[in-house]
């Protein structure tokens, strides 16, 4: 079964009433492709198109509500009301890529004259509602569908890998649907966003997530947006009864086990490995990780409780822990996020790479992974970091030495390629600007580098410098590093 983002080829559709039309935009984007292959080309350009629609923040400022997918990468946006020829450009205020939102400002305020900004419900939507979802036919016509609201629960979010609460309707969506409203009772309950391509299955973010990100955009004026905080601790299930026992969990009918907490987590030194998890913020968790959350009426997992938490709030768990309950109140730290080993998508930003030698290094990301070709022992073995990676103390991030452009100083390593990094003459890398600083400020004769498979890649110091300048010329490369890793020393 395969995800997509409901893109960018419009459905054509029957003409609806006025409302909510007058206040269904119209998004035009110029956006990057970045080469990951060959990192310092320029990137491909792209027109693409999608939907959004006129809203205001507490703070009644205007605004257009889309999809981040739809303009990620953008050089350039404009947007147009549906009863209009007039185009006017448009910039990002905020986007949210965890949640696949984002905000757009329209300097020239004529472009909402006239115009009633939908209204954000705080409800989700009962199951079985029938609701209508407001987009574009080609040309400038706006038009709607019918769907039926089948489920909510935690899911992926494609666009970043995130999983959120989303809401699942029956309706058969198209590329093109992207950042449409979806309404009920007059009110926008969703957003569209993606759709499974063999059913007539679409996804919506809902209000309460929607609601999310616009406090956080208003938050955000003093500060950049923070986000969803993610709860990527380890957790086992306790079914088993002797378990049950040997944890002392007679007297209770609830609890996961916790295996894992990252160093960089903000749970870390708080919960432990060990304990069993009994409550988050007063309510029970169940042997398979799961509460019933009351205001929404849905059995959910724990993580959902965490993960619609402000940045700097506190989030309250009750845990076992050596057959005692301790309760812990933990603040929610923006400073760690329990970011993983390997990163996840990333907009907005060219690749990162460097070259010394003809070795070109990146780091291990799923963009580098999602926008390159591997052979199957290759592809297996950069997956398992991205899947068992953990981030400890001297290593936050993968070094990946890509492949060999081709010259007499690195003659014999030609045909290495993907190979994980695991040392500079001696030193363990901890990300890329550590492996440049050792790079250059090496005074040993030979570079040794020794990747995880203890494959050794040894050069000549001082040829390898010579060289380096000449290679990038050779092959007709502007830079050796990416504009970010220009500050190694």
């Amino acid at each position: 079964m395969k995800i997509w983002l409901c893109g960018l080829v419009l459905l054509v559709m029957p003409l609806f009433a006025s409302f909510p039309n007058d206040s269904i935009v119209k998004v035009f984007a110029v956006v990057k492709q970045y080469n990951y292959q060959d990192p310092w080309y320029s990137p491909n350009i792209q027109c693409q198109e999608g939907s959004g629609f006129y809203v205001q923040d507490k703070n009644n400022e205007n605004f257009v509500m889309t999809n981040a997918h739809v303009i990620a990468d953008a050089s350039l946006i404009e947007v147009q009301f549906s009863d209009t020829n007039e185009v006017y450009l448009a910039y990002v205020k905020t986007v949210g890529h965890d949640c696949d939102l984002a905000v757009l400002q329209v300097p020239d305020s004529r472009f909402f004259d006239g115009r009633v900004p939908l209204v954000i419900s705080d409800e989700l939507v009962m199951r079985n509602a029938e609701v209508e979802i407001f987009t574009f036919a080609p040309g400038v016509e706006c038009s709607s569908k019918k769907g039926v609201v089948s489920d909510h629960d935690m899911q992926l979010y494609v666009h970043s890998n995130d999983v959120l609460l989303l809401t699942q309707l029956d309706v058969a969506l198209v590329r093109g649907n992207s950042g449409s409203p979806v309404i009920y009772e007059d009110k926008v309950v969703g957003v569209i966003h993606q759709a499974n391509d063999k059913s007539n299955v679409g996804y919506m973010i809902p209000g309460p997530v929607i609601n999310h990100f616009m406090e956080d955009c208003v938050k955000s004026k003093m500060q950049s947006y923070q986000g969803f905080p993610e709860m990527n601790l380890t957790i086992q299930v306790i079914k088993n009864s002797a378990m049950r026992n040997y944890l002392n969990l007679n007297n209770y009918n609830s609890g996961v086990l916790v295996t894992y907490v990252p160093e960089n987590h903000f749970c870390y030194n708080a919960l432990r490995s060990g304990d069993v998890l009994i409550q988050v913020d007063g309510y029970d968790v169940d042997c398979h990780g799961f509460i019933y959350y009351k205001p929404l009426a849905l059995h959910l997992p724990f993580i959902h409780l965490v993960s619609m938490k402000y940045f700097g709030e506190y989030v309250r768990f009750s845990v076992l822990r050596n057959g005692e309950m301790t309760h812990l109140n933990v603040y929610v730290d923006p400073l760690r996020r329990g970011t993983t080993l390997v990163k996840l998508k990333e907009y907005d930003t060219p690749p990162r790479f460097y070259i010394f030698a003809g070795l070109v290094f990146q780091p291990l990301g799923y963009s580098f992974i999602q926008n390159n070709e591997f052979d199957p022992i290759s592809f297996v073995h950069l997956w398992y970091y991205a899947i068992k990676g953990k981030v400890e103390k001297g290593r936050d991030e993968i070094v990946v030495l890509q492949r060999v452009l081709a010259d007499s100083v690195n003659h014999g390593y030609q045909s290495l390629e993907n190979e994980v990094i695991k040392s500079v003459n001696g030193h363990k890398i901890c990300n890329m600007l550590h492996m440049i600083n050792v790079i250059q400020t090496s005074p040993d004769l030979y570079y040794v580098f020794i990747t995880e498979d203890d494959v050794k890649i040894i050069l000549d110091r001082q040829m390898a410098q010579i060289r380096s300048p000449q290679i990038l010329k050779q092959y007709s490369i502007p830079c050796d590093r990416s504009e970010d890793l220009k500050k190694a020393i």
